[in-house]
């Protein structure tokens, strides 16, 4: 029996868990102590492999471990997994033979399972904690919670599907598992605080019944958009599909690596990410905090603290420059890269002028509120005047700043934690998945038909010869279509017979279109999500061996129920992945 839920946040760049009994649903525990020596709610998403390709270490443990290898100069075969969880948006290869690259670039595992590792690490890491605060004794066991996955809403099915997978692999199974759409329990959590406060200091209450507003999830790697309406029942209706991109944070970060790049020198910098990999970690922590408090209108400098390791790397053929001579020498490489004073170093600080800092952000903060405008003009949302902004992004000042500015004449709410508010609304989520009462197609799905064949519009090549007839074949019969609004639970169901006696089992495919009316499955905008077989009735005629099968939408992932007619036994599967 459920006895709790526990959410696990899959982050680009940090990842994190949080929990709450059926009891207390409300009351939401998070894990405080990823690293020894800071106080921190999450923790890189980042993984360490032996030689073997064993799992060793996740998070701060495994970027400490990794940079005292290459220390000890005993890192030959291990590797260290970074920011991969991009590679499942937009992937039009997505399948188990997916890899991933270390961050030497030399060594690759399969994509399936750095994921598994990474949430079977979480999963076994909170059941510890849980029983650790109990004393040791071993009272929370697997079975008796109910696993949440947070995943980007603009991810496509077979990237859902591609996470279930990895979870069953992290030993979760299907009955204990649920996904959660991220900007949706970002919506859900700001459901259950008791009022928010807007920019304008007005107290807004998310709850009343009718209102309408928009959820900006502004993660690491992608930022999700979802827009809800809060019904009378007290669910969420959604007004228009997921959309997104990715404009997260991590496109900032590369930006300032691209220009450290840019000042020192590909080759450095490359010596530096492959020799002082504890550096660039404190280097890129360092940024991390610097860009939160970047202002649009600041002047001056913004300084970050530089690893003396980069500076005498840069300049290690001058072994006879030392202090102030060495700084003197590093300037003069700054001055030769066109940047004059803009880019300094004083006293182990390099000091970035405030307008290439701001520079940083334009790209991902103009897409944002690009995209956001777009949304708002849409005619079939309607006026709405509530902008909810989440996500570890968010919390930068210049970004704040950016959509207050855009927005003006919008209530644009900022909640407490907003880094942590998918992870607690993932929590509530599980407790309550009914909360959202329909969905919109972000695709069109259907599945492989057939239909009687015309020369006068069907190409040749699509002619079968079926029973004496002639049909054309891969056809695109479509179950729903791009943009209609789905209930969650809505059912299409079809009778089926074998087509022999000998048929023991159907092999049902599902599919996915970006064009609102797909005309053929081969169509260059189609693309399979995934298989099912379907193990067949027994009986002694085709008749008595028909069955039903219903595909179920307006669910986070689509499901099929079959049910064999003739002794009413039903079982419900997910689409396998590919």
């Amino acid at each position: 029996m459920t006895i709790l839920v526990v959410a696990i946040d899959f982050g680009t760049t940090y990842s994190g868990y949080a929990y709450s009994f059926k009891s207390k649903p409300t009351e939401i525990k998070t894990n405080q102590s990823w690293s020894k020596s800071l106080i921190s709610l999450k923790t890189p998403t980042v993984i360490l492999v032996d030689q073997d390709r064993k799992f060793h270490a996740f998070g701060y443990e495994a970027e400490e471990k990794y940079a005292q290898l290459l220390e000890d100069d005993e890192a030959d075969g291990w590797a260290l997994f970074r920011r991969f969880k991009m590679q499942l948006y937009k992937n039009p290869d997505l399948s188990k033979g997916l890899e991933v690259t270390d961050l030497s670039g030399k060594v690759k595992i399969p994509a399936i399972s750095a994921f598994s590792m990474a949430i079977r690490y979480l999963k076994d890491h909170v059941l510890a904690t849980l029983n650790e605060k109990r004393s040791g004794k071993l009272i929370i066991d697997e079975s008796d919670v109910h696993f949440v996955l947070t995943v980007p809403a603009i991810w496509d099915d077979r990237a859902r599907l591609f996470m279930r997978e990895a979870a069953a692999d992290a030993g979760i199974p299907n009955d204990r598992f649920s996904l959660a759409l991220e900007s949706e329990a970002a919506s859900v959590w700001c459901q259950n605080i008791p009022f928010v406060v807007s920019t304008d200091g007005d107290h807004y209450d998310l709850k009343t019944v009718g209102s309408k507003y928009m959820v900006v999830d502004m993660g690491g790697g992608t930022v999700d958009i979802t827009l809800h309406q809060k019904l009378a029942n007290g669910k969420l209706r959604e007004l228009h599909k997921a959309n997104g991109g990715n404009w997260g944070g991590t496109q900032v970060d590369k930006a300032f690596v691209n220009t450290l790049r840019d000042v020192l020198g590909q080759e450095t910098l490359k010596r530096f990410e492959e020799e002082c990999l504890n550096d660039v970690f404190d280097l890129l922590k360092e940024f991390e905090t610097t860009k939160r408090a970047i202002q649009p209108d600041s002047s001056g400098s913004v300084k970050i603290r530089l690893p003396l390791s980069l500076q005498m790397l840069k300049l290690e053929e001058k072994e006879d420059l030392k202090g102030c001579q060495l700084r003197k020498e590093f300037m003069k490489t700054l001055m030769s890269k066109n940047y004059g004073d803009m880019i300094t170093i004083k006293d182990n600080r390099l000091r970035i002028d405030a307008s290439i800092a701001v520079g940083m952000f334009q790209h991902p903060v103009s897409r944002i509120c690009e995209h956001m405008r777009e949304l708002l003009c849409d005619p079939d949302v309607g006026d709405i005047n509530t902008i909810l902004v989440v996500g570890g992004f968010s919390e930068c000042e210049i970004v704040q700043n950016a959509i207050k500015n855009e927005f003006k004449r919008k209530k644009v709410i900022f909640p407490p934690e907003p880094g942590l508010a998918v992870l607690k609304g993932a929590v509530l989520f599980g407790h309550n998945p009914g909360i959202i009462a329909s969905r919109k197609a972000r695709f069109t799905y259907g599945v492989r038909g057939s239909v009687e064949f015309d020369s006068a519009q069907h190409p040749a090549h699509t002619k079968r010869i079926v029973n004496g007839v002639a049909m054309c074949s891969d056809v695109f019969k479509v179950l729903v279509k791009q943009g209609e609004e789905v209930e969650t639970g809505h059912r299409i169901t079809e009778t089926k017979y074998p087509a022999s006696d000998d048929d023991r089992t159907a092999n049902i495919e599902l599919f996915l279109s970006t064009d609102p009316n797909p005309v053929f499955v081969t169509d260059p905008t189609c693309s399979k999500i995934g298989h099912m077989h379907v193990k067949l009735p027994r009986g002694n005629t085709t008749k008595e061996r028909g069955y039903e099968i219903a595909f179920i939408f307006g669910e986070i992932e689509i499901m099929l129920k079959v049910k064999h007619l003739k002794t009413e036994e039903s079982f419900t599967e997910y689409f396998g992945f590919m």
